[in-house]
């Protein structure tokens, strides 16, 4: 009996040193394997990041109207370095940074050697001239500069405050979807107060404060219809007191169309 139970202890301690045997064995190969693949992707790292194979040659564009691409790829520079080495996400900061037209981007590679570039731009409401210059202002109030074959957009004053530039924005913003919009020429703010603009058929309309928008405008497009059915011109309109409880403004056209 005694010799069965050492029998027994002999193989369940021999049977145990297999298994330790085996799982020794498994480890180090397991490691052996990691540290062959380590040194396979270091070589193939270092291939690939020193490879002129994978030297960026192509640098694209789009969405980049008012920003020249061409700029963008100056200030970039991919060109010659290795696509791998590349930090695309500062890279996309500092053309965030550097282009105050741009307010977002998207930088990808596109192996072997491209890089692609999705500009978002900022969109222009208004624009100032400054120093002969096109200025553009999107509904944030950020200002850049706009390209000569940029459409032309209504033109806020040079000497305007800040705070009455704000007013002119949030009121071309305002009306940005309407069809007066287009009419616009340009937009100033009264010194006695109350936002006055210029329609590019020449008539000044003094409008007042921006309160009920949509409701004054609505009663302006209807004055303006009116004048083009009649094929009056318009020198002004003063509406600048209309108000809900007061639906009146003066329609005053040119000398030529005066009875």
């Amino acid at each position: 009996m005694k010799r069965y139970k050492v029998k027994e202890r002999l193989k369940t301690k021999i049977v145990k040193e297999r298994r330790r045997r085996k799982i020794v064995l498994a480890v180090t190969g397991i490691l052996g394997i990691l540290a062959v693949c380590g040194l396979l992707f270091r070589k193939v790292s270092h291939t690939l990041m020193t490879s002129k194979f994978f030297e960026v040659k192509t640098t694209d564009i789009t969405g980049a109207c008012i920003t020249e691409p061409e700029l963008i790829r100056q200030y970039l520079n991919f060109n010659g370095k290795n696509i791998f080495c590349l930090e695309l996400g500062k890279s996309r900061n500092l053309v965030i940074n550097r282009f105050a037209s741009i307010k977002n981007a998207n930088i990808r590679r596109r192996l072997p050697f491209s890089i692609s570039i999705y500009i978002e731009e900022r969109v222009p409401i208004a624009e100032m001239n400054i120093d002969v210059a096109r200025v553009g202002i999107d509904q944030d109030c950020v200002s850049f500069s706009l390209p000569d074959s940029y459409e032309h957009l209504p033109v806020l004053p040079a000497n305007l405050s800040d705070k009455n530039r704000d007013l002119c924005v949030s009121f071309l913003n305002g009306i940005y979807e309407l069809p007066i919009y287009r009419n616009i020429e340009s937009v100033n703010i009264r010194v006695s107060g109350g936002l006055e603009f210029t329609l590019k058929s020449g008539g000044l309309v003094l409008f007042g404060g921006i309160e009920n928008v949509e409701y004054k405008l609505s009663y302006l497009e209807q004055i303006i219809a009116d004048m083009g059915y009649k094929k009056k011109e318009i020198e002004y309109i003063d509406m600048k007191d209309f108000c809900s409880e007061y639906k009146e403004a003066v329609v005053m056209p040119k000398s030529k169309d005066r009875i």
